[in-house]
């Protein structure tokens, strides 16, 4: 009996032990997801599967989206449109202007149509800024990155349509960084109504991946001077969504190239570490342990 006293004692440190080293591993990665400031982007390891604070993307794989200024006359109310990005805290949002055309206003190049019928096609600006490793403190826009910008999480495109239907048509000019030259796939759009009182994301509507076979890219950045035709126009494939006129609505690019994580969007797994296999291998060898002595001792 002493024996098998002993033998469980022995498990139980070793069990309390791994424990608290697999909590540590998960407070670690927590407080990973949770910290960080708007000069550090948050980038998805497809391989490891946990989300890491680095400068750049470690697969080589960035999106630019065209933007620009409206520098003349702000768009009609019944056509409003506005950028937005979703802050650390994944569904507050911040407007490039405001939700209102009472100021000049700042927009991706994007277009939608509602029935087939198109409601609005912005042009991009012309101006666009030589990369430096880095979007942010530039005097031109264009191009907003995902990777290597002042975002903590996706930033998109806000609407209003003037009427209601169905969207039939949603596109977006990107340009795409793939170092590898390789595939690239788990980019997605997810099209959210927006809560205009609040400033927030409200109900997730649909979310679709995007296929990029066969769309141009650049595996190399490096002080590259951007120029409208390395942006292409991209079809988000919303199907069967129906839109209330006057109501305001936003598409945002998540999945595995985008920092941080969207409402309706799966948790980021995190993958076994050592300390769950080392449980693992002491759950089962002590009770291998345990069984063994208890056989001998009544034999």
């Amino acid at each position: 009996m002493k024996l098998i006293y002993a033998s469980i004692i022995i498990f139980s440190f070793m069990l309390g032990v791994s424990i608290s080293s697999f909590a540590s591993i998960l407070q670690e990665d927590r407080s990973i997801r949770a910290n960080g400031n708007w000069n550090q982007s948050f980038v998805v390891d497809k391989k490891q599967g946990i989300t890491n604070a680095e400068k750049s993307n470690e697969a080589g794989i960035n999106f630019g989206f065209d933007i620009s200024y409206n520098n003349s006359t702000p768009l009609p109310d019944d056509q409003h449109a506005v950028a937005a990005y979703i802050l650390s805290d994944g569904e507050g949002l911040v407007v490039c202007s405001s939700f209102t055309n009472d100021i000049v206003e700042c927009n991706f190049v994007f277009s939608y149509s509602i029935d087939g019928t198109s409601q609005l096609d912005l042009p991009n600006s012309g101006a666009y800024y030589k990369w430096d490793g880095s979007c942010a403190d530039h005097s031109v826009p264009a191009p907003l990155t995902l990777q290597d910008c002042f975002n903590q999480n996706s930033f998109g495109q806000i609407f209003k349509p003037s009427e209601s239907g169905e969207l039939t048509g949603f596109t977006i000019d990107m340009t795409i960084l793939n170092e590898s030259g390789g595939p690239i796939e788990g980019l997605k759009f997810y099209l959210y109504e927006i809560d205009v009182a609040n400033n927030k994301l409200s109900d997730l509507l649909q979310v679709v991946p995007v296929d990029l076979d066969g769309v141009p890219f650049q595996t190399d950045w490096t002080d590259y001077q951007f120029e409208s035709n390395d942006f292409h126009r991209i079809t988000i494939p919303f199907t069967g969504i129906n839109l209330t006129a006057d109501t305001y609505y936003g598409v945002f690019p998540g999945g595995d190239f985008v920092p941080g994580e969207l409402p309706g969007e799966e948790p980021v797994s995190i993958p076994l570490s050592n300390a769950a296999l080392y449980l693992l291998i002491l759950l089962v060898a002590g009770n291998v342990l345990f069984f063994s002595i208890n056989n001998i001792l009544r034999s």
